[in-house]
């Protein structure tokens, strides 16, 4: 799996970013984000990875139904809908206090529970 971010900047103000979540043949799109109305700019990024990975047969967006901008751009590309997803929100009153907190390195061992947790 691998995860990267590009940027579309002018001088030094990032214009536009979008990030991927890479999985073999398709990938999470993370945006793309934008700070104009006009969607060149992320559409000549999306372009741009299609170039770099021409392995990446499938691309999955997660956009939130009021973000007219986002869906303008899908729209654009021609990208085809094809479902829509429950966000679960949780309340703070539901956690319990945590006493410590330990962190380890990532190891090769724990891919497949990392896999399993994130399917």
């Amino acid at each position: 799996m691998v995860n990267l971010h590009i940027a579309a900047y002018d001088n030094e103000h990032i214009q536009a970013l979008i990030g991927l979540d890479i999985d073999g043949d398709s990938t999470e799109v993370w945006g793309p984000f934008s700070i104009n109305e006009d969607v060149t700019i992320q559409e000549k990024l999306l372009c741009t990875l299609q170039q770099i990975y021409p392995q990446i047969s499938n691309f999955y967006f997660f956009i939130n139904e009021l973000n007219t901008r986002q869906l303008a751009f899908l729209e654009q590309i021609n990208a085809n809908k094809t479902g829509e997803h429950l966000l679960l929100g949780v309340s703070k009153d539901s956690f319990e206090n945590v006493v410590a907190i330990t962190s380890r390195y990532y190891k090769t061992s724990d891919y497949e529970q990392f896999k399993k947790i994130h399917s």
